[in-house]
């Protein structure tokens, strides 16, 4: 039985998680490969959101965010910053993604929650925790039969920031 076949046989949940699961590790893998931090808008629908906000902004429903991006062309914006960055201080970002839940929500689009940590190391310096928090986002799957990410909203557990927040959170 070919894997395609051996997915359609599981119960829907099951495979909904796992289709998740698969969508967030190449999420990851090109989030952290500057090589590839070009590809990074194309995880996102053409009217993609991309928020980073504190907690209590989260919690509050207030809607200011540190980081917002509303279409594709405004991601791909964020990547030229971010290779811009990696010019004049390398450095080795390293996203983890954990604890996701995820259900089915309304006109087709799954709905999803995840914990994460943003690890970053500089060539000559020890790594430290850039980020953590909550992934909040709304998946989709659009006609080429690929999820993407209709809102990616980043919810971190703390107000401080680092000054290279230009990365993909």
């Amino acid at each position: 039985m070919d894997p395609a076949t051996q997915l359609r046989a599981l119960p829907d949940d099951l495979a909904l998680r796992i289709a998740v699961e698969d969508f967030y590790a190449r999420y990851v893998e090109i989030a952290d490969d500057p090589q590839r931090l070009e590809v990074w808008p194309d995880l996102f629908t053409e009217d993609g959101q991309y928020r980073v906000l504190p907690q209590e902004n989260w919690q509050q429903g207030w809607p200011l965010a540190l980081v917002r991006a509303e279409s594709r062309g405004m991601l791909k914006d964020r990547v030229s910053a971010a290779q811009g960055i990696n010019t004049y201080t390398p450095r080795v970002m390293r996203h983890l993604v954990s604890n996701i839940r995820c259900s089915g929500g309304s006109e087709g689009e799954i709905e999803t929650k995840a914990c994460f940590a943003v690890f970053e190391t500089m060539i000559d310096e020890p790594s430290r925790v850039f980020a953590t928090g909550l992934y909040r986002d709304r998946l989709v799957e659009e006609t080429d039969g690929v999820l993407r990410l209709r809102e990616h909203i980043v919810v971190l557990d703390n107000d401080l920031v680092p000054n290279s927040i230009v990365y993909p959170l």
